[in-house]
């Protein structure tokens, strides 16, 4: 699919150059430019655990806390190639790239034992107040390739806007891994135990049509910044995603003696679905032009949100099996981006 979306946005970008060429003989000029990330995924419902108080449940300080392991800011890249037939008009092609991971811990203490809060309850049930440390893990990866033309629409007072249509292309990974210890129980507590592991996935790829709209307004030209020009610049875009999700549940127990799995409570995968996802794209920043010699430094420090709706499937179990249902959240990244560009 990535694929053919590149080829899509180079027949495109090499049509409307051409025709754009013909029209005005005006310089082709090219840009290159490479972003620094510092982003972090937000996933609704990722708890996993609580710590349970060790006193009675009608004391006035009893109080369960349940936690949960929503990533931190992790760092990726963007590449973006863009080529002007005519002032004001440009294709660009763009790749953007973030994988992560992130761990939490609930540790037991003399206040409190560690539940599950996970998995189905079956599941959940075998791992309530225990003595245990209990871990969960959440891995993601975030690809994103789109191919645009886009026009200058308004240059007025300095203020210039320009439009676009593209194609949007997306891959939103999600898997979350928890992890819940106990011994062996009566009548001999110190023989070895078991892990209970319950994992997580939903993996969704989509293609679609792109609109977007870009401002950027010039607000300061000084000696002090080699005569360059700094920029308030907003991008914002909107996709609808042609997508296919898959969604998948295990809970299993292996013994922590062997490593063998000595029971799967649970093991359940979503047959291939097709939905409609809409994506909605915003920056805003500022932006350095310095010119010399016919040619264009570019540096853009701002702060970037990217919200698919919809597009993290989940699969749940009720009390009884096999009544289960799928939910959908929002696969939602936001932070910060530095952007280093070059046009010749």
């Amino acid at each position: 699919m990535m694929k053919n979306l590149a080829l899509m946005g180079l027949l495109a970008g090499f049509y409307f150059s051409n025709m754009a060429a013909t029209e005005l003989e005006t310089e082709s000029r090219f840009r290159v430019s490479g972003e620094l990330l510092l982003l972090k995924p937000t996933f609704d419902d990722t708890y996993f655990g609580a710590k349970i108080p060790r006193i009675r449940a009608d004391a006035p300080d009893y109080a369960v806390k349940r936690k949960n392991c929503d990533p931190t800011y992790e760092p990726g890249f963007r590449f973006d190639v863009g080529y002007t037939p005519s002032c004001g008009n440009e294709w660009v092609l763009s790749y953007t790239h973030l994988d992560g991971r992130h761990s939490v811990t609930i540790e037991p203490d003399e206040h409190y034992t560690v539940s599950a809060q996970t998995g189905q309850p079956r599941f959940s049930g075998l791992y309530g107040l225990t003595e245990f440390p209990a871990n969960s893990t959440v891995k993601y990866r975030y690809r994103r390739l789109e191919a645009l033309y886009t026009c200058q629409v308004l240059n007025d007072c300095a203020l210039d806007v320009s439009m676009g249509l593209g194609v949007d292309s997306a891959e939103l990974y999600f898997r979350q891994d928890s992890t819940f210890k106990q011994d062996g129980g009566f009548p001999d507590p110190q023989s070895p135990g078991d892990t209970g592991l319950a994992r997580n996935v939903s993996d969704t790829k989509g293609l679609g049509p792109e609109l977007y709209v870009s401002m950027n307004y010039p607000i300061m030209k000084s000696s002090w910044l080699c005569n360059g020009v700094l920029s308030l610049k907003i991008d914002a875009a909107a996709s609808i995603l042609v997508s296919k999700s898959r969604c998948s549940q295990l809970n299993q127990i292996s013994n922590d003696l062997t490593g063998e799995i000595v029971n799967t409570l649970l093991d359940t995968e979503n047959e291939k679905e097709w939905r409609f996802i809409p994506a909605l794209h915003a920056r805003v920043g500022f932006l350095y032009n310095y010119e010399f010699c016919c040619k264009n430094l570019e540096l853009e420090f701002g702060y970037q949100f990217s919200s698919y709706i919809g597009a993290l499937a989940r699969l749940n179990y009720q009390n009884t099996l096999p009544l289960s249902y799928t939910t959908y959240d929002n696969y939602d990244i936001q932070g910060v981006y530095f952007s280093a560009g070059f046009k010749f």
